[in-house]
């Protein structure tokens, strides 16, 4: 396989995590769960973000976090902004990169916020061009960009059409996002390739769900087609969207998994695999829920082989 030396991981969990965990978690307690990201040596965070209150009332601290967290250099605290009123707040907070939302379906665009894809296009637009103008760094985000719970498979030749005109209007830095987490790792792969070869200038990243079990599938397929920067969840907390009635969201991309599949390739993302698992086991804690991964469960090379040197006490060190 080819694959690349390097890549980076953002890590989500305190805003697509907390935004759909279901209860309220304190300004301190994600000030804490930022904190034991940054002490694991996550440099990417994606911290909150700056919609109304109303809409997404578990992150209508967002304000008051920016203004809690810990300034340290080299990290980027990125910010979800919807529209032009959140850019200027999310400016106002200090936050270091801000990342416009669209989902690339009409009928989810629809049930979710009111408004069609294209319309969705144009708010997004706006917004990269309002940052830009303030050299505020504006990273675009394409949610069901492979597959749409109400419409199947979305056009390829609908993404490629959204990215020229993103292109078009200077965004140099997209994440497609794999939203239901029902995803072909295949049509990942072409549909990335395809984008690369276009574009390949473009700073292209994956955000991934994992519904359909196949989310390590996925990475390597984004990897092998070229994209260098991953966006997941430690514990694997969040990734909600509007399901249809009865189907599960199964959530986010742990970033333990993420992390142990890169090291287990030999990639370096910068992070340490047993950083990442304490800082895991911590956040855990903070919030009374346990990990879904199952490298965070023990599943590693690691962690047997420490089972086996010590015999039949149990005893696993990691």
């Amino acid at each position: 396989m080819r694959l690349p030396e390097r890549v980076s991981v953002t890590e989500v969990a305190p805003r697509d995590g907390l935004q759909s965990l279901g209860t309220w978690v304190s300004t301190e307690d994600k000030v804490r769960i930022v904190e034991r990201m940054l002490d694991a040596g996550v440099t990417s965070i994606e911290v909150t973000a700056f919609s109304h209150p109303r809409m997404v009332p578990d992150l209508a601290d967002a304000d008051a976090l920016l203004r809690a967290l810990p300034r340290r250099r080299g990290v980027d605290y990125r910010a979800l902004v919807p529209n032009l009123r959140g850019a200027e707040r999310a400016l106002d907070a200090g936050v270091t990169t801000a990342v416009a939302l669209m989902t690339a379906t009409s009928v989810y665009s629809l049930k979710n916020q009111g408004k069609t894809h294209p319309e969705l296009l144009d708010q997004l637009v706006d917004v990269a061009t309002w940052c830009r103008a303030r050299e505020l760094p504006c990273e675009a985000a394409i949610g069901l960009a492979f597959f749409d719970p109400y419409e199947a498979e979305t056009p390829p030749e609908r993404i490629m059409a959204i990215l020229e005109r993103l292109t078009d209007n200077g965004v140099s830095s997209v994440y497609l996002a794999c939203s239901t987490g029902l995803d072909s790792p295949r049509r990942v792969h072409d549909l990335c390739a395809r984008v690369l070869d276009t574009h390949p200038d473009l700073d292209l990243g994956l955000h991934i769900h994992t519904t359909n079990g196949f989310s390590s599938a996925t990475v390597l397929a984004g990897l092998l087609a070229g994209v260098r920067r991953f966006e997941s969840a430690v514990c694997g907390i969040g990734g909600g969207i509007a399901m249809p009635p009865g189907m599960a969201d199964f959530g986010n991309l742990a970033t333990e998994d993420l992390v142990h599949l890169l090291t287990l390739l030999d990639i370096d993302c910068g992070l340490d695999l047993p950083a990442v698992l304490r800082a895991s086991d911590d956040v855990a804690g903070i919030l009374g829920v346990r990990s879904v991964s199952p490298a965070a469960r023990g599943a590693t090379q690691e962690s047997v082989l420490a089972l086996s040197a010590a015999g039949s006490n149990g005893a696993a060190a990691r």
